[in-house]
């Protein structure tokens, strides 16, 4: 025994201790691995809702937004611009109740229109109107608009989303639903929208590479209820950007607006003005002045005889 009387240890029983030290650690560590991935795990096991519902989330939303008129700058990326890059003025006016809309851009080459009744539509390029043709409501201006829940529906399905098809997952940072896919899925048309707000994120389309992302909502160019930048890839490459910097909700728009058998509207011509020196201009008829009352003669006074 030793001097203190302690017990001496062998060297099974530190072998011993320390085992026990290790298997302590490792526990510690795995419920810490556990903790950090609980959130992700209850996400993975929580209730999706269907594809219905979300579409009318999303559709509840806005519901308030009658009209539309938005004015921003879009810019188009490419080798065939000058500089890899075009900005381009752009308004759009909206009725979003039939999906009637008015686009206009102004480009160095001219004024380019886009005229839709929400059945038909017509565009203006160069001066040159294009034949009419149907409108397909695409499901990418209905997000950026707002739609009924129907109308979403329809282009959803149009778009090739399967509506049967949902999931959740993140895009930029959001929590979001996923419709037409489910998280991971590379291959299958689908559209993201924030869980919290319900209003769309992207819309991606694996078949073109083509991604739609939708930024900026609440901000204040877009009134809160379009986004402020709307971003659209090609693969991992930008080809269009539009920031928005002013959004009118619910304007009173006039209904030649969207005539697509008329899409450029008369601008009145103004009444020419006589010229200095009451000459009137060539062409021009001079507006006759209303007569006046004729001015009476003074009558003559009787003359009285001289006197003789």
């Amino acid at each position: 025994m030793p001097e203190d009387g302690g017990v001496v240890k062998t060297p099974a029983d530190g072998a011993d201790v320390r085992a026990k030290a290790e298997r302590g650690g490792t526990t510690r560590r795995a419920l810490l691995v556990a903790a950090a991935m609980f959130p992700f795990a209850r996400s993975a096991h929580a209730w999706v809702p269907p594809g219905d519902f979300l579409l009318g989330k999303m559709a509840e939303r806005r519901k308030n937004v009658k009209t539309l008129s938005v004015k921003g700058i879009r810019t188009f990326v490419g080798r065939s611009f000058e500089g890899g890059k075009q900005d381009v003025a752009e308004t759009l006016a909206s009725n979003v109740a039939d999906s009637a809309y008015r686009l206009e851009r102004k480009t160095p080459k001219g004024v380019f229109l886009e005229v839709s009744n929400g059945e038909k539509r017509v565009s203006v390029t160069e001066g040159k109107t294009s034949a009419v043709e149907a409108d397909p409501r695409p499901l990418e201006r209905l997000l950026f608009t707002g739609a009924p829940k129907d109308e979403l529906g329809r282009a959803a399905q149009a778009f090739g989303i399967r509506l049967d098809v949902t999931g959740l997952g993140r895009a930029g940072g959001h929590i979001a639903w996923i419709l037409g896919a489910k998280d991971g899925d590379t291959t299958s048309p689908q559209l993201w929208i924030d869980k919290d707000k319900s209003l769309p994120l992207e819309l991606r389309d694996p078949r073109s590479k083509r991604v739609v992302r939708f930024d900026g909502w609440g901000e204040p160019g877009g009134a809160g209820v379009v986004p402020t930048r709307v971003t659209i890839l090609r693969g991992e490459d930008i080809v269009e950007l539009l920031k928005v910097e002013e959004t009118r909700l619910n304007p009173k728009l006039a209904a030649d607006l969207f005539k697509p058998e008329s899409p450029v509207i008369a601008t009145p011509t103004p009444a020419p003005s006589p010229e200095p020196g009451g000459t009137t201009a060539p062409g021009a008829t001079a507006t006759p002045k209303p007569a006046g009352k004729p001015t009476p003669k003074p009558t003559p006074k009787p003359t009285k005889p001289a006197p003789r």
